[in-house]
């Protein structure tokens, strides 16, 4: 019997060493198992927060971009604004012209145009009163190779005066020299004005 007892008890010890081995091979491969686990999660995790950070990142550059657009917009209007209200103060000191200021605004342009022979002007309405008698021979007289007429029409709500030589006619009304002169100094106003680079 002892011998049975012997064998029972290797086999019994040898059950229990690969117990102990199926054991430790089983822990190890759950820590392998938890480790991979882990691992992938973790790789999940910053593979989410890359593309959450990413997101994010796209958002506040709309958000920045929506924000320069909104500024650019709101920094437009002023511009315009401030362009509209120095206009509109010239189209006032325009229209109060004195006589004398006004005189040499049309000698001034009658030079400009070089006309000899005939030439025909028409008053803006809202400047009949700078055209009496005395204010046409004026003109004429700093132009003695020019016969000027006065047109019994004029320019319905207009300022300033219309020359016209045949088929040719020069535009003199304020509202046209205000609007040449506005598309031409625009940009250099906005830069003297706003300091731009």
């Amino acid at each position: 019997m002892s011998d049975i007892t012997k064998l029972t008890e290797k086999i019994i010890q040898d059950a229990t060493k690969k117990e102990e081995q199926y054991i430790i091979e089983s822990e190890k491969s759950i820590e392998r198992k938890e480790e991979l686990k882990k691992r992938q999660l973790e790789k999940q995790v910053n593979e989410r927060l890359t593309r959450y950070e990413k997101e994010i990142r796209a958002e506040m550059s709309l958000e920045v971009s929506d924000l320069d657009v909104k500024s650019g917009a709101k920094l437009l209007a002023v511009k315009e604004s401030v362009l509209d209200e120095l206009f509109d103060e010239g189209q006032l000191r325009l229209e109060q012209l004195s006589q004398e200021e006004f005189d040499h605004f049309v000698i001034t342009n009658i030079e400009k145009t070089q006309l000899t022979d005939q030439a025909e002007i028409i008053i803006g309405e809202n400047s009949e009163t700078y055209a009496s008698k005395s204010a046409v021979q004026k003109w004429q007289s700093a132009h003695p190779n020019l016969t000027l007429t006065i047109a019994k029409k004029t320019i319905p709500r207009r300022n300033g005066f219309l020359i016209r030589q045949g088929d040719i006619e020069y535009n003199f009304t304020f509202e046209a020299l205000l609007r040449s002169v506005k598309d031409e100094i625009s940009h250099q106003l906005l830069d003297v004005i706003f300091e731009e680079e």
